[in-house]
C-alpha cells in the first residue's frame, strides 16, 4: 500500500474529525 495513500486517507479522517467536532460547538 503506498504511503501517499495513508497520508490522505489520514488527513481525511482528521478533517472530518475536526469538521463533526465545530459542528457539534455550533449546535450546542
Amino acid at each position: 500500500m503506498p504511503v501517499q495513500f495513508i497520508q490522505d486517507t489520514l488527513v481525511a479522517v482528521e478533517e472530518a474529525n475536526a469538521s463533526q467536532l465545530s459542528d457539534y460547538r455550533f449546535t450546542s
